[in-house]
């Protein structure tokens, strides 16, 4: 049947892409075959164009809906603060798409990227849209942690900074660790962990060291047996490094 719409208070839209008349674009009712709300509108080159009945109050908010692909901002950051450039993506992107354009515009590989929306870390198929920091708000703050063996360090540049930073050890750690080499391998793990470049013992003070490794709550975490224990537990880089590196009224600060 042939709906004629209340011309005052109602109006036909196109609701089908890829025609001669524009997507969101009023069209004569009279030319509309209905089915309820929806219909076929002849087309200029006589085919079939799927319509919708909107009310005239809610016309440009439909448009806005149905016409505007929605974007969102990702305002990402490192673990250290720094702040990445910001990317615009269509909220139906992949994580993957989204890793992607950060590499594009930060550099940082993909096969290096973890990202954290709160405390929930996005897995490469999810589509942003889907995800509950992304549903409401057009800018969304993502934490990115770098992964994937501290730079190519190798195993000679392992050895060679764990033997650097042996000789810096604090007695307190030599006496807790009685063992040579579970001290040693403590430090291993956290040479692994970070850049080639980067020393968080002998490095400058005003630069930031990355890390690389696991994290937990945000937070840069080795895991090791603790002395006295029997299995392996988390521990967080900062505190261990403190421990085993601090001097006695730095420790005490602490």
């Amino acid at each position: 049947m042939t709906h004629f719409q209340n011309l005052s208070t109602e109006e036909w839209l196109v609701a089908e892409r890829g025609h001669e008349e524009v997507f969101g674009t009023t069209v004569d009712a009279s030319r509309v075959t209905a089915f309820g709300r929806r219909g076929m509108f002849e087309g200029s080159a006589g085919h079939g164009i799927l319509v919708e009945l909107v009310k005239t109050s809610d016309v440009e908010a439909w448009r806005i809906q149905h016409l505007e692909d929605p974007h969102v901002c990702l305002k990402v950051s490192l673990l250290d603060g720094e702040l990445l450039p910001p990317v615009l993506l269509p909220l139906h992107s992949s994580v993957a798409q989204a890793k992607k354009a950060i590499a594009e515009t930060s550099g940082i590989p993909i096969s290096r990227q973890k990202l954290i929306a709160g405390n929930e870390e996005l897995l490469d198929p999810q589509i942003l849209k889907a995800v509950p920091a992304f549903q409401g708000p057009d800018e969304v703050a993502l934490s990115l942690i770098k992964i994937g063996g501290g730079g190519g360090r190798s195993d000679d540049a392992i050895r060679t900074a764990v033997e650097l930073w042996e000789a810096y050890v604090h007695p307190r750690a030599n006496d807790m660790f009685t063992v040579p080499s579970s001290l040693r391998e403590v430090l291993v793990q956290v040479a692994k962990g970070i850049e080639m470049d980067d020393d968080p013992i002998l490095g400058p003070d005003n630069k930031c060291v990355h890390w690389h490794g696991d994290v937990h709550n945000m937070k840069a975490i080795i895991k090791m047996v603790k002395p006295g224990d029997q299995e392996e537990s988390e521990t967080y880089v900062n505190r261990i490094l403190a421990f085993i590196f601090a001097t006695d009224s730095s420790f005490k600060a602490l």
